[in-house]
């Protein structure tokens, strides 16, 4: 089972203590010549544009999350 993960610094360890916890803060843009593409696009390339970009992002956070799941898993071991 997978724990909640803590939201806060302040939150504590059973202990009592403080502990670290770590976090993420990801930033998804498009390559300069895709944002210039859907500038000068008409509405079919841009919305092929956005599409694509937003399937991109998608399986960006599919494999995080996987990754996070599988480290969470070994820590425990």
């Amino acid at each position: 089972m997978i724990k909640r993960a803590a939201v806060s610094a302040d939150e504590h360890s059973d202990s009592g203590r403080r502990r670290a916890v770590a976090g993420y803060d990801f930033t998804f843009s498009v390559p300069k010549s895709a944002s210039i593409l859907w500038g000068v696009g008409d509405a079919t390339t841009q919305e092929v544009i956005v599409r694509a970009h937003h399937a991109a992002v998608g399986e960006v956070l599919a494999d995080m999350k996987r990754e996070v799941v599988e480290r969470a898993t070994k820590r425990k071991d």
